[in-house]
């Protein structure tokens, strides 16, 4: 009884032994397992030979997944089309017809007499007169000239006179007082189209300041000219000289305004 009590109890010893051992190699396990997945990018991914054979005793099978490639199927490559939508202009509003009209026919300068005018362009132009807003409405006869032979014909039309800002039905008088009223009389253009609107005339100001855009680069070779004239004058001479030596100028009555 006595033998076979110890030799159970050398049994179980040796079970327990193994269990200890296997419970200490699954700890292990777990604790590379949150080193591997908690751990930085540079440590995660250092490994040497030592590592290599560690993790192999740690992890008999190291394939975590494996991919199966069952079919390759190809796609015909395609054209990528691009669609730009554009939205159409709603066009220029008709000046109002309220406003009074100064009408000018331009005739050809090519000699039509015993043609008759087969239709006729009307182009209008919105100018300004001191107090007046009103439309020159130029009326352009338009005849059909046949050749000598009488095989071909041809369009004779009269120009159109010089405009500031081309494929636009502002005047030159109304451009320029705009822009006066806004740089001499400091008026925002805002407060202008309310004034315009008062009289019952509408225009938006996105188009104004595209007025004032192409007027500026009108008169640009003038603002060169005019920078010119007072640059090379005396007294601006002697002020640059001062600034340039940095003395303090205390009398300024000996500077004069340059007109």
């Amino acid at each position: 009884m006595y033998e076979q009590s110890l030799l159970a109890n050398i049994a179980t010893q040796k079970i327990n032994e193994e269990q200890s051992q296997q419970i200490n190699l699954l700890r292990l396990q777990v604790l590379e397992l949150q080193k591997f997945i908690f751990s930085g990018k540079q440590e995660k991914f250092r490994l040497n030979s030592n590592s290599n054979q560690q993790q192999a005793s740690l992890f008999e099978n190291d394939k975590l997944a494996e991919v199966v490639v069952e079919s390759i199927r190809h796609v015909k490559a395609h054209d990528v089309v691009q669609t730009v939508v554009r939205v159409n202009h709603p066009g220029r509003k008709p000046l109002p017809a309220n406003l009074r009209r100064e009408e000018i026919i331009l005739s050809p300068v090519e000699d039509v007499s015993g043609l008759t005018p087969v239709s006729e362009e009307i182009t209008e132009i919105l100018e300004y007169q001191q107090g007046e807003l009103y439309v020159k409405k130029y009326i352009r006869p338009e005849y059909i000239k046949p050749d000598q032979d009488g095989t071909q014909a041809k369009r004779v039309i009269a120009p159109l006179p010089n405009m500031p800002i081309a494929k636009s039905y502002v005047g030159a008088s109304l451009l320029s007082h705009l822009m006066v009223s806004k740089y001499i009389d400091h008026l925002p253009i805002y407060r202008q189209l309310q004034m315009f609107t008062r009289q019952k005339i509408t225009i938006e100001d996105n188009t104004v300041n595209n007025w004032f855009k192409q007027g500026c680069n009108l008169i640009e070779p003038l603002y060169h000219a005019l920078e010119k004239q007072v640059l090379s004058t005396k007294k601006m001479q002697e002020w640059s000289v001062l600034q340039k030596t940095g003395d303090c100028i205390k009398d300024q009555s000996w500077i004069t305004r340059v007109d």
